[in-house]
């Protein structure tokens, strides 16, 4: 874990994190039909993105949406799994599958392994399964599957960015993960140089292209329902220098691969904060706070889309100006 070593507040938190997030796949899995009061993550968000696809424009290419919770991923008799045109990098139609991450890895060569791992690693244990199904949930929710990493390699950052045009979320999402990349090897070399952060987006000749790419990415993260831009944003991590910073994406985003349906990101999450009670408080009040606001967003359905906690139209005099 990359985290720091907790400054100590003065309760713990053991083993509450990944019980917690158990709990919260569970209810969020069975709120239909649980008899516990209708509050936090009682709703299911499969239910809620199913209820938000009627609204959605018939006149753009659709985006990923998860599956129907009783839909079950398409494996293949050979154990391959086919992943949909809309998430399709150039030569990458199927892919292999296995029981659990050591069995999927062990499929290719030793060169494509290193790579795949280190892939893996950096997304908090992305290609960790029980099962094929879950490889092929994946494939059909576009995350990057192992022959993505590697096919990847030989398309360069227009390519990506060409192929985001047309709707592919998948590229979407590789290229802004290199461009997170070269932000932070670039913002690492002004510093070296004595320079500033608002030097390079001022002058440098790569700072156009990658603030287009950055809006860009605000409209894909918004629009997709991919689960996988929750390791997107935690991946972003790494573009932080602080390492208070690094945790707060790390935190957010497994938490809200999590709340899309991804109940593996629990386990990832437990693993990342495990031993540091600070983090674990962290965890705690994410998990408040998104339960509130599903809360809300279910309370918003009934009003109009209007702001749970205000009539129509009505919020409380200066915004945000300060108080005294």
């Amino acid at each position: 874990m990359n985290s720091p070593k907790s400054n100590g507040l003065s309760w713990a938190l053991p083993t509450t994190g990944f019980v917690l997030l158990l709990s919260v796949a569970y209810f969020w899995m069975h709120g239909k039909s649980s008899n516990a009061p209708p509050v936090k993550v009682s709703t299911s968000t499969a239910e809620a993105s199913a209820q938000g696809k009627a609204h959605q424009p018939t006149t753009q290419t659709p985006r990923s949406s998860a599956p129907a919770l009783a839909a079950k991923p398409n494996v293949l008799p050979d154990g391959m799994v086919s992943i949909p045109a809309r998430f399709q990098l150039p030569g990458v139609s199927v892919a292999k599958s296995g029981v659990n991450s050591k069995d999927w890895l062990a499929q290719f060569p030793a060169d494509q392994q290193a790579k795949i791992s280190a892939f893996n690693k950096r997304h908090f244990g992305l290609y960790q399964v029980n099962s094929r199904e879950q490889v092929a949930w994946m494939a059909e929710n576009g995350y990057p599957i192992p022959e993505d990493v590697i096919a990847a390699e030989k398309l360069s950052d227009a390519d990506l960015r060409e192929l985001a045009k047309q709707g592919n979320d998948k590229a979407g999402f590789m290229l802004r993960e290199r461009t997170l990349d070269a932000i932070r090897s670039k913002l690492d070399e002004y510093h070296a140089q004595g320079r500033t952060d608002a030097d390079f987006w001022s002058g440098d000749p790569m700072a156009a292209q990658i603030s287009a790419d950055e809006l860009a990415t605000t409209d894909l993260l918004n629009k997709s329902h991919s689960p996988y831009k929750g390791y997107v944003k935690a991946f972003g991590n790494g573009r932080q220098e602080n390492q208070l910073a690094k945790d707060i994406d790390a935190i957010a985003g497994l938490e809200w691969a999590l709340r899309l349906g991804d109940f593996r990101a629990a386990q990832f999450l437990n693993a990342y904060v495990q031993g540091n009670s600070n983090l674990e408080a962290l965890v705690m009040v994410a998990n408040e706070v998104s339960g509130d606001a599903s809360t809300d967003s279910v309370l918003m359905k009934t009003t109009g889309c209007q702001n749970a906690g205000t009539a129509p139209g009505l919020f409380i005099p200066g915004d945000f100006a300060p108080v005294e």
